[in-house]
C-alpha cells in the first residue's frame, strides 16, 4: 500500500520501556515516517490472503512476532492510505503509532525535543 496523503507531515513515536527507570509507558520520537514504516520497527506480518480449508481466499490481517492478530486488513489498509495508525503490541510496552504534527500533544513535541538532543559535559545541546 502507498500512503496517498502528502500533503501534511507525520511524525511516528513507539512507547515502550525506557526513561531514568526503564519504566513502562516511556514515550520516543520514531522520526518523520507514516505508520507503513512501523513494520520493521515492531516485526509484523502482513497477510493480504489465505486460502481456507475450502480453497477460498479470505483476508486475514496484520500479526505480531508471536502470530497474534493485531490489526485487521482493511483497518491496516486505511493507516497505509493516510499514514495514521495505531499498533498496539501488548498495550504498555510495545506500541507504535504516527500522528499528524500539527496535532501533537505536549509530552510529543517534548519527545521530539529529547530525540533532538545531545549532551556534551552533562550539558544538554540542541541539534
Amino acid at each position: 500500500m502507498t500512503n496517498t496523503n502528502t500533503n501534511r507531515t507525520i511524525a511516528m513515536f513507539k512507547l515502550g520501556r525506557g526513561g531514568r527507570f526503564n519504566n513502562a509507558g516511556h514515550l520516543s520520537f520514531v522520526g518523520f515516517k507514516p505508520i507503513d514504516e512501523a513494520c520493521v520497527v515492531s516485526n509484523l506480518s502482513i497477510i493480504e490472503s489465505e486460502l481456507d480449508e475450502d480453497g477460498t481466499t479470505t483476508e486475514v490481517g496484520v500479526f505480531d512476532c508471536s502470530g497474534d492478530l493485531i490489526m485487521s486488513i482493511e483497518d491496516w489498509h486505511e493507516s497505509c492510505r493516510t499514514g495514521i495508525g495505531r499498533i498496539d503490541i501488548d498495550g504498555a510496552y510495545d506500541t507504535t503509532y504516527t500522528e499528524y504534527v500539527d496535532s501533537l500533544s505536549k509530552s510529543e513535541l517534548e519527545a521530539m525535543v529529547a530525540a533532538s538532543a545531545k549532551r556534551i559535559n552533562g550539558v544538554r545541546i540542541l541539534r
